[in-house]
């Protein structure tokens, strides 16, 4: 990934990144969604916020252990990975940007005509993994597994919960976030695993009609209520002896656990994720 060109997604104010390549017409009068027909089958998602008048950008990184810093990470990255990283690679499906997701996304149906979608994606899960919220489906589960994904099966909100009402599958993959807000960074070793995984997964799947039945509605909460929280930071739900993994989310002893302190002191990994993504030459 190039560092430089992260960088510039990350720090320019939002009209400018419009015009680089976000040249859909906004279609809610206070521009919150914006859309880009690719003429591709699957529908790309992600944020690209607002501009803070009082929180100027700021960008820093490592260069030895491929780490970097903004307070614009957490809802830039997914947007530079859909817009400047998978083309690289001959990707390029549509795209719906989400401008302040602040009110959740508002109701786009019938926004596409009679375009049909196969399924949709995101990178706007924290971590590594791949997480799919109310399109859980096992086999597609498998097929993730398949690609090397770890899969999570509740990881708070994405834009793509909203959309269910598309009738189509949703996925969101981790993008090596570790922080929320201006404290946010990204392991970008990480990073570069995952969208490798995700074109042997998009590759495969491209083609395939993944259909979500929305012929009975969708009642969120019973959904939630079936497959519970996951957050491995509810600590009050966490034995004193188990803890979990900062990239996998996974649950493990603590003494299976590993400090990874030249990529900070509070990054604590399990054996599988510091081989599959290398940091064991960190060690």
């Amino acid at each position: 990934m190039d560092i430089d060109s992260l960088e510039e997604t990350c720090t320019m104010p939002v009209e400018e990144l419009y015009n680089l390549g976000l040249d859909g017409v906004p279609f809610t009068n206070d521009g919150v969604l914006y859309y880009i027909d690719n003429d591709s089958p699957v529908l790309g998602v992600a944020y690209i916020g607002a501009d803070d008048p009082d929180d100027a950008p700021f960008f820093s990184r490592n260069k030895k252990t491929r780490q970097v810093w903004s307070n614009r990470m957490a809802k830039r990255i997914g947007l530079h990975i859909l817009l400047k990283e998978l083309p690289l690679v001959g990707i390029t499906p549509d795209l719906l940007i989400v401008g302040d997701s602040s009110g959740g996304v508002p109701n786009t149906d019938g926004y596409f005509g009679a375009k049909e979608y196969k399924w949709m994606f995101s990178f706007d899960l924290p971590r590594s993994g791949a997480s799919m919220y109310q399109y859980h489906d096992d086999a597609l589960v498998t097929e993730l597994l398949r690609y090397g994904f770890v899969y999570r099966k509740d990881e708070g909100y994405a834009a793509i919960d909203d959309l269910w009402f598309l009738g189509f599958v949703g996925f969101n993959f981790g993008n090596g976030i570790l922080g929320e807000g201006k404290f946010a960074q990204a392991l970008l070793r990480i990073t570069e695993r995952q969208i490798k995984r995700f074109i042997g997964f998009y590759n495969a799947m491209k083609d395939n009609e993944l259909e979500f039945d929305v012929s009975a509605g969708f009642d969120e909460q019973a959904w939630r209520d079936y497959y519970g929280p996951s957050d491995p930071y509810d600590f009050a739900n966490i034995s004193d002896d188990l803890d979990s993994c900062d990239l996998c989310a996974g649950l493990f002893p603590v003494g299976e656990l590993t400090q990874i302190r030249s990529i900070g002191d509070g990054i604590w990994l399990c054996e599988t994720c510091i081989k599959t993504n290398m940091f064991d030459e960190l060690l």
